[in-house]
C-alpha cells in the first residue's frame, strides 16, 4: 500500500516541480525585463545575479551564462527539466536571447511572459486535479491490493 501511495506521491510531485519550474521562469522573465528595460544591463551579469528558485531553473540558467547556447543542446538541456512541453518555445527564446536590441528584447520577453502566466495557471490546474488524482489512485491501489492480498 505505501509503495502505490509512494507512486501517486511521486507524479504528483512531477507536476508541482512543472509549475514550480514555470513560476521559476515567470519571475526570471520580470526580473530580465526590468534589469534590461531600466538598467541596460548585460544579459550574462543579470542571468549570473538571478537567484532561482528551483534547481532546474539554475541549471538552465548556468549553461546559457557559460555557454554559447547551441539549439541542440538547449533541447537537450529542456528534455531533462519537466519541460518537455513547452521545449519549443522556450529553446526558440533563449536561443534568440541576447542576440538583438534592446526593444526587440523586451518584446520578446512581454511575448514569453504572456506564455508563461497562461501556462502557469495551466499548471497550476495540474497540480490541483491531476496531482491530486494521481495521488488518490494510488492509495486506493495500495488499497485494493491491500483487500485483494488479504
Amino acid at each position: 500500500m505505501l509503495l502505490s501511495a509512494y507512486i501517486g506521491l511521486s507524479f504528483k510531485r512531477f507536476y508541482k516541480k512543472r509549475f514550480e519550474l514555470i513560476t521559476d521562469l515567470r519571475e526570471l522573465c520580470e526580473n530580465l525585463k526590468a534589469r534590461i528595460n531600466f538598467s541596460h544591463e548585460l544579459l550574462p551579469t543579470v542571468l549570473k545575479e538571478y537567484n532561482a528558485k528551483t534547481k532546474e531553473l539554475s541549471c538552465i540558467l548556468k549553461f546559457l551564462a557559460e555557454s554559447e547556447r547551441n539549439k541542440d543542446d538547449l533541447i537537450q538541456l529542456f528534455d531533462e527539466k519537466h519541460i518537455r512541453s513547452e521545449k519549443e518555445m522556450l529553446v526558440k527564446f533563449f536561443s534568440r536571447l541576447g542576440k538583438s536590441d534592446i526593444e526587440s528584447e523586451i518584446e520578446g520577453i512581454e511575448a514569453l511572459l504572456l506564455k508563461l502566466q497562461a501556462l502557469e495557471r495551466s499548471a497550476e490546474a495540474d497540480v490541483r486535479q491531476k496531482g491530486d488524482l494521481y495521488f488518490k489512485l494510488g492509495i486506493m491501489a495500495g488499497i485494493a491490493l491491500a483487500v485483494i492480498i488479504i
